[in-house]
């Protein structure tokens, strides 16, 4: 079976699992039952490993290992619970696998910083379109700029909506509201 190379392939031993399996609070005794010619409903035995509705029972000493290669996939890179389950119940089966995945995933500090913590209120609404010449301006600085002989490192921009004109003018980070409003009516 394909599953299982690939399942070799990034060291997870699955000849080892036959033996895990005896040892295993989830599955010892499905197994043992199964080992002994019993019927078992929806588990099945093939090569020694242990299946249940077609997905591979995996052992808990393989868990963490299994989210982890899972969650941390080479293309899309830390997934969330829901795709990281969706991608684990297509091929994999143990009872607390939904539980596992949302504790490991709450665990992993580059998902909690990557996730955003604003969610969108609604949809934005667009600003009304200007009918004349600085009837709508926006405003905004531009920083992170080398600084002049005079000590201005800043631009301060205005920018007419309606015709997208820009003025700029230079000023310095620690400009305060008063002269920004006097250099805005200069």
């Amino acid at each position: 079976m394909a599953l299982i190379a690939v399942l070799n392939s990034y060291g997870h031993e699955t000849s080892r699992w036959p033996h895990i399996y005896k040892s295993d609070r989830e599955f010892n005794n499905t197994y043992q039952a199964l080992l002994e010619g019993k019927q078992v409903p929806n588990f099945h035995p093939w090569d020694e490993l242990l299946f249940h509705l077609g997905n591979i029972c995996v052992p808990s000493s393989e868990h963490a290992k299994m989210i982890l290669e899972v969650h941390y996939s080479q293309v899309a890179r830390h997934f969330g619970v829901e795709k990281t389950m969706a991608v684990l119940q297509n091929y994999f089966y143990w009872m607390k696998l939904h539980q596992d995945v949302g504790k490991y995933i709450r665990s992993c500090t580059v998902s909690a910083i990557a996730k955003p913590t604003i969610k969108k209120q609604g949809l934005y609404n667009p600003l009304p379109t200007p009918n004349q010449p600085l009837e709508s301006i926006s405003m905004d600085y531009m920083s992170g700029l080398p600084s002049t002989k005079h000590g201005n490192d800043y631009v301060f921009k205005v920018i007419d909506r309606f015709n997208r004109m820009a003025i700029m003018a230079v000023c310095k980070k620690s400009i305060i509201a008063e002269a920004i409003s006097k250099l805005f009516f200069e």
